[in-house]
């Protein structure tokens, strides 16, 4: 029941009506409660609460006011659909100091991310730090929660909302897009596919012609222009692109890498190299590679992509594409800062640099 996610403090500066008023409308954002539902009667919910019951009939009003329900005489108070534009517009304007952070998952490539938008920022502000598990619709169900929580403004990691959906619109706070090629409003993003493209290309410097390639699906906005930089190098160097060299991995986990790599070292004609669109993957070769004997590098190359903390630690040490997630971070919270200052921004979209960072996975020997 709705009573039991519900509780006001007497003692708190805000006024109990807006406490259990804006209680109800994140419970309503969250789909906690349904469309068609009836709130608790007042009197009930009152002696619950241990309030006056104009008390919770003001806070019902407010609701009413606000879009979120409708009174019907002897039918009660019943649950209206939830829409993000009517929320938005029943918004204060005063701040919050709240941000919110969606992110795709709990990756290792994600905690510089996070650490510069806490030690970047120069409005010190409460993080709401949202994972979505890689499932855009839940990402969506957080933006409708951290908007009904009234926040100050609202970053998004990956592709973790729809991309149709609509920024900038009236009332609703401001949102950074990091990492989100395509994303619907001002973003922070890599240069994926020149860094995939020098990853492979190192391979071909090597002497390398069967060239593996793991990365989770084409139609991820950040995996698309790594399987363009892969089949950029390929074509530079005349290397025909072989179907079979490509294993598309289900996400960018550790797991995903090692079912990636042995099916692709089960191949009658197993690559002699591997690049991998992430180090998770990467890394989830090398334990591959070790179950099935296969050397790294003397029998099988490998270069990964983001340069997690972790790369340098791995036997052997992980050559990868240097990815600054830190510098992501900071890049994010100042465009984000600068919008809820209502400042116009120089650059709707900033692209990061990528970088080469070898060590000795791809075959290179240790610099002395």
């Amino acid at each position: 029941m709705i009573t039991q996610h519900l509780s006001v403090d007497s003692q708190s500066s805000i006024p109990l009506v807006v406490q259990l008023s804006s209680q109800v409308a994140w419970l309503i954002a969250r789909g906690e409660v349904s469309e068609g539902e009836r709130l608790p009667p007042i009197r009930g919910l009152a002696e619950v609460l241990g309030i006056n019951f104009n008390t919770v009939r003001a806070a019902y009003k407010q609701l009413e006011a606000d879009g979120l329900v409708v009174t019907q005489r002897g039918r009660g108070t019943s649950v209206l659909s939830y829409q993000r534009e009517r929320d938005l517009a029943s918004k204060a304007s005063t701040r919050s100091f709240t941000i919110g952070v969606i992110i795709p998952t709990h990756l290792e490539f994600y905690a510089p991310f996070l650490n510069a938008l806490d030690s970047a920022s120069t409005d010190p502000s409460l993080l709401f730090i949202c994972v979505a598990h890689q499932d855009p619709a839940r990402g969506l169900s957080y933006l409708d929660q951290l908007v009904a929580k009234n926040v100050d403004g609202i970053i998004v990691a990956g592709a973790m909302v729809p991309s149709e959906i609509e920024a900038g619109i009236d009332g609703q706070p401001p949102i950074v897009f990091a990492d989100f090629p395509g994303a619907p409003g001002p973003s922070v993003l890599f240069d994926h596919e020149q860094g995939s493209a020098l990853a492979t290309a190192h391979m071909l410097e090597h002497g390398h012609r069967r060239i593996g390639f793991i990365a989770p699906p084409r139609e991820l906005p950040s995996a698309a222009p790594k399987y363009a930089g892969y089949e950029r190098a390929l074509a530079q160097a005349g290397v025909a692109l072989r179907a079979e060299l490509i294993e598309t991995a289900p996400n960018f986990a550790v797991e995903s890498g090692h079912r990636g790599a042995l099916r692709l070292l089960d191949r009658d004609d197993p690559p002699t190299a591997i690049v991998a669109a992430s180090d998770s993957l990467a890394i989830g070769t090398i334990r591959a590679a070790r179950e099935l004997g296969v050397s790294i590098p003397k029998e099988l190359a490998l270069v990964g992509n983001d340069n997690i903390a972790s790369a340098g630690d791995t036997a052997p040490p992980l050559t990868t594409i240097m990815a600054p997630a830190a510098e992501l971070g900071s890049r994010s919270i100042g465009m984000l800062e600068q919008l809820i200052a209502g400042q116009p921004l120089e650059h709707a979209a900033i692209t990061l640099g990528t970088r080469l960072v070898v060590r000795q996975s791809c075959g290179c020997q240790p610099a002395h």
